[in-house]
């Protein structure tokens, strides 16, 4: 207990104050407040995948069990109902999630987590999250239609039983690489591309949901055309 306290206390000197939601940062978690708004369906499926696949971002160093990224996920969940869709509380409690497991799992001290953790946050806050929680409507616009031309082949198609593709940026190691893995929805060799065949591997840059300036990305979460 002295340990988590001693953390939190990090935390708030170093946020100005913050605390998250979800009450401590060890696991622990109290009831969320009764939200006063309708809370974003994605929340407790699409946020909670994304908070799983920024955790596996550290998966590298042998930190992220299924109970290590589920704490990810029900902080996610928790800020994302708490707040009603607020993409930036909810980011600050993936962000919390991310110092604790870095520093508990002795992986980085405090002061060396904490900008790895910012990155983590910003790219939550900024697109993993919005994608997430993206209202169906959207989906049908101009934009949407034109994305879907380029990424379609990359996105989840139940109908047809592909799971679709992830991108995990590697954030311990140097360069902080993509790591694309999944089924796209075509299958087998690329028409015009001799001994080249469809892959994760192959999914453009404008379609992750987890870089900056990739206009497709926020529609990562839509159903394939």
């Amino acid at each position: 207990a002295v340990g988590a306290c001693t953390f939190m206390t990090q935390v708030c000197a170093q946020d100005g104050g913050f605390q998250n939601t979800s009450g401590n940062i060890s696991g622990n978690f109290s009831a969320t407040p009764e939200p006063v708004c309708n809370a974003p369906s994605g929340c407790t499926t699409l946020v909670r995948e994304e908070a799983r696949l920024s955790c596996l971002s550290y998966e590298l160093w042998g930190v992220t069990s299924d109970a290590d990224c589920r704490i990810w996920q029900e902080y996610a969940e928790k800020g994302c109902i708490s707040s009603c869709g607020d993409c930036v509380y909810t980011a600050r409690e993936v962000y919390s999630a991310c110092l604790f497991l870095l520093t508990s799992k002795k992986v980085k001290d405090f002061e060396n987590a904490v900008p790895l953790c910012r990155g983590t946050e910003q790219a939550f806050r900024d697109h993993q999250c919005p994608s997430a929680i993206l209202d169906t409507t959207a989906c049908f616009t101009p934009s949407a239609r034109a994305c879907s031309m380029l990424c379609d082949n990359y996105k989840l198609a139940p109908a047809i039983g592909r799971s679709g593709c992830n991108c995990i940026q590697r954030r311990s190691v140097v360069g902080m690489p993509d790591d694309c893995i999944g089924e796209t929805v075509q299958q087998g060799p690329v028409p015009g591309r001799l001994g080249l065949k469809h892959s994760c591997l192959l999914i453009p840059d404008a379609c992750k949901n987890h870089r900056p300036e990739t206009p497709c990305g926020l529609y990562k979460h839509c159903p394939v055309d």
